[in-house]
């Protein structure tokens, strides 16, 4: 058995869930824990991106919102 990629699919979907993020949230959220950048951080920079790299690659079967929000803390 071979995988194939249908790009034409792909695209439709990524615009279905897309939509649903935006318009009524994924599993009923709009906010994402990530989303909220820590104080005297700024959107984009390197810190910005450490941040989210770093908590990230501890994010393993956690609580998500209270791993972003000690995380945030912690700078």
């Amino acid at each position: 058995m071979s995988i194939v990629i249908d790009a034409k699919r792909g695209k439709n979907v990524a615009g279905l869930l897309y939509n649903s993020f935006t318009t009524k949230g994924i599993h009923g959220r709009m906010d994402m824990p990530e989303d909220v950048v820590p104080s005297g951080v700024v959107r984009g920079s390197l810190d910005h991106t450490l941040f989210i790299t770093l908590t990230v690659s501890i994010d393993y079967q956690r609580d998500a919102p209270l791993l972003w929000e000690s995380s945030r803390k912690s700078l």
